[in-house]
């Protein structure tokens, strides 16, 4: 399910509504899900909005709204350009990509269990502490 994510992109079956991307690629075992897609105009380098996921997949692909399978979803592989309220994605080093690593967390995470991280113990030269 997690082929291919990255903090700055994943497949289209990924991303949350109102989430916005520039298609990076169009792949799937089948074929004729391809050649379906790039009939739609969901090829390489075009801007797609996802405006829902259920019942059905909604995008915006050029200005045409499309209903688009679980398939189709999983075969579309995007570049992120904004989140939900239209900021921009931006990554400054490490404190930016942790950030947006926790953002997508809290977005998908689905019970209540939380994540926590120890503080790491380091040992002076000397071997005291």
């Amino acid at each position: 399910m997690f082929t291919d994510f990255t903090i700055f992109g994943s497949s289209l079956s990924l991303l949350q509504p109102g989430e916005r991307g520039v298609v990076n690629r169009v792949e799937s075992v089948d074929e004729a899900t391809v050649q379906e897609l790039r009939a739609m105009g969901i090829v390489p380098g075009v801007t797609i909005i996802l405006e829902q996921r259920s019942p059905a997949y909604k995008v915006i692909v050029g200005g045409d709204r499309l209903i688009l399978c679980q398939k189709s979803a999983d075969a579309i592989y995007v570049r992120l350009t904004a989140r939900s309220n239209s900021a921009p994605i931006q990554a400054a080093g490490m404190a930016g990509v942790l950030t947006a690593l926790f953002q997508w967390l809290g977005a998908t995470q689905k019970n209540n269990r939380r994540i926590e991280f120890a503080e790491p113990h380091i040992q002076s030269p000397q071997g005291k502490d």
